[in-house]
């Protein structure tokens, strides 16, 4: 039988904060949840028959398996429970199962927890409805512990995905805790709510939940003392610090692979095999535009133990990361820029090629056509080798929408100087925002870059190719003009 003390064993090269590359779990996820439930509840002195454990094991598998997931599935709320306490241990279980963005329809289950009230069709609760519809006090102790009893419009941007796991959790776990036990697992979870550092006033995430816990305990009068309320935070903590820490990981092609599965869940058009080369560049920018706008200060749950280790891990990753995907979106310009100019937007396929999806498939693509420069990378920048060898090598895991390797993007990363590479990249952003025509942005790169691209392409795109070659021969005669 499958113990803690061999997911723990396995998970040993994963230390809080600084993940190694993610397990791979050999045993079906019901039997490992289930095992986790039994285990957790028995530490805390309330067993589980074995095929209840098995029910509600089964229920969170099939609640974190939606086709558009690809980051928050069963394997994550496992790889994050691994290691807790038991209490945090139960809510990191939980702590993901409701997704409503991304689940759609497959979430419609979550309408079971709230009857007879409902969510809005733009993903919004209004609290002070519910409460009045359904009369439940379940709901109304997780919407004290999340500050949001009066919050007549609660979206996913103010964390309603954390608010219904909780609500799950307490519902699911009320036959087998103490109310105090499932108040710790609530507070848990509302932890889990992410990119709130630099945001919570002076007082951190970890200050204003414990106003609300305080008040909580004052309003329903479970006989917290100071002690027990302290150790609710240190156990919010764990589960706070542990749930963000691939961004933190040593490696950045594993948080880069990370940032993969979730472009892919936060953009519904990349789960057609035909999304279109406008639609990928857009997924691509919104993550750049999101990694512009966080630092390694939002995933720190305690000011005044932000572990050093983590913190400068988490910015070298972001930096690296945008780098990265300054890259990504100068390749996708010019694919971008050749599409419009020879007919308009078309599927990603036309112009990449077929990706690799095994090791065994040799397909015809722009990476196995472009001859790349070896052991060459641009600029002195310190992430300069790094971001080269990514570009070039690959993230660690190959993702549901593209291949790992972008050599095209490796190509211009070697072949641009460090100016030429940032002047592409203002006109690239200039063209998304139709201020700088498709041709005009293609001019912006040496002649010698566009002929190695526009040779690929003419390989693969065999329905443009008389507009590819009008358009190489407009290119040519331009840089002659000039």
């Amino acid at each position: 039988m499958l113990t803690l003390g061999d997911l723990r064993q396995r998970s040993a090269d994963r230390v809080l904060g600084h993940p190694m590359q993610k397990r791979k779990h050999d045993r079906p996820l019901v039997i490992i949840l289930s095992q986790m439930l039994s285990e957790s509840l028995r530490e805390l002195g309330s067993p589980i028959p074995v095929f209840e454990a098995e029910a509600i094991g089964s229920f969170i598998a099939r609640a974190m398996s939606g086709d558009a997931r690809d980051y928050h599935l069963p394997e994550h709320a496992i790889d994050v429970a691994v290691g807790l306490d038991p209490l945090p241990r139960l809510a990191a279980l939980f702590h993901d199962i409701v997704y409503l963005q991304v689940d759609g329809e497959q979430g419609a289950w979550i309408r079971e927890f709230l009857a007879p009230a409902d969510l809005e069709k733009n993903m919004i609760l209004n609290i002070p409805h519910a409460l009045q519809l359904t009369q439940d006090r379940e709901l109304l102790l997780c919407a004290s512990i999340f500050g949001v009893q009066n919050a007549e419009a609660l979206s996913v941007a103010d964390g309603l995905n954390e608010f219904l796991s909780s609500v799950v959790f307490y519902k699911s776990m009320s036959a087998y805790l103490p109310q105090e036990r499932l108040i710790q697992g609530v507070a848990c979870i509302e932890s889990t709510i992410p990119f709130r550092g630099r945001h919570s006033g002076a007082s951190g995430p970890r200050g204003r939940l414990r106003e609300r816990l305080e008040s909580t305990n004052m309003t329903f009068g479970f006989g917290f003392d100071e002690n027990m309320i302290e150790e609710t935070l240190d156990q919010c903590e764990k589960l706070a610090t542990k749930d963000v820490s691939f961004v933190g990981t040593p490696y950045p092609k594993h948080f880069l692979s990370d940032s993969w599965k979730l472009i892919y869940e936060q953009n519904p058009a990349l789960r057609s095999s035909y999304f279109s080369v406008v639609e990928l560049r857009k997924a691509v920018l919104g993550q750049f535009q999101f990694l512009s706008k966080i630092s390694a200060a939002d995933f720190v749950w305690r000011r005044e133990r932000a572990d050093a280790r983590f913190f400068q891990a988490t910015e070298n990753n972001l930096q690296i990361g945008r780098v990265y995907l300054q890259s990504q979106l100068l390749s996708l310009s010019i694919i971008e820029a050749i599409a419009m100019a020879t007919g308009g937007d078309a599927p990603w396929e036309l112009f990449y090629g077929s990706r690799k999806k095994s090791r065994e498939d040799e397909p015809l693509n722009l990476d196995e056509l472009l001859v790349l420069a070896e052991d060459e990378e641009s600029g002195t920048r310190a992430e300069s080798k790094q971001v080269y060898a990514l570009l070039k090598n690959g993230r660690s895991l190959r993702s549901r929408f593209d291949s790992k390797t972008n050599r095209l993007a490796a190509y211009l990363y070697a072949n641009l100087n460090e100016a030429e590479f940032n002047t592409g990249f203002g006109s690239a952003l200039g063209m998304f925002q139709r201020l700088i025509k498709p041709e005009a942005h293609l001019r912006t790169f040496p002649a010698h870059v566009l002929q190695s691209v526009l040779m690929g392409i003419s390989q693969i795109a065999q329905t443009r190719l008389i507009a590819l070659e009008s358009l190489q021969t407009r290119i040519e005669e331009y840089d002659e003009a000039a």
